[in-house]
């Protein structure tokens, strides 16, 4: 398995995708409480997907993330062979802070083929303080 394909992959979608929804503008989410990450496909091809994803704090307090996983498996396109890969990261300086009410979204181009492997799942996971305590806030998991 190309397990640096995925490694590249995880760390470009993680930095682009988090660093873009943490300084990015916001808006006014709908009802409810606490902090939500939702990704979508929008539209996939051989090699490329376009996902959105967004970022939402429906709780009183402010979140400050501090670090963001991203996991995913990675399957040959030759065989049935699949792997499941975990990578995380600290977000330099911390993310900015994500303010109560306040929605971001983002949607961005990735890679998902190398012509040999071909990423079958991704969802994302980002860590940080929300109030006096630390928060996992976990995204759906979306297929390509």
């Amino acid at each position: 398995m190309h397990k640096r394909w995925m490694r590249g992959l995880a760390i470009s979608v993680v930095l682009i995708a988090v660093a873009s929804l943490l300084t990015g503008c916001g808006g006014v989410p709908s009802a409810g409480s606490g902090v939500s990450l939702e990704i979508r496909v929008l539209e996939a091809t051989t090699y490329t997907a376009r996902i959105q994803m967004t970022f939402a704090n429906r709780s009183s307090f402010t979140f400050y993330p501090e670090s963001a996983t991203v996991r995913g498996e990675e399957c040959s396109l030759w065989s049935a062979a699949c792997v499941t890969v975990e990578f995380s990261m600290s977000l330099s300086g911390g993310g900015t802070p994500l303010l109560p009410g306040e929605t971001r979204s983002v949607t961005e181009v990735v890679p998902i083929s190398d012509g040999y492997t071909r990423v079958r799942w991704v969802e994302f996971v980002v860590r940080g303080r929300l109030g006096g305590s630390w928060l996992e806030v976990a995204s759906n998991r979306v297929y390509f």
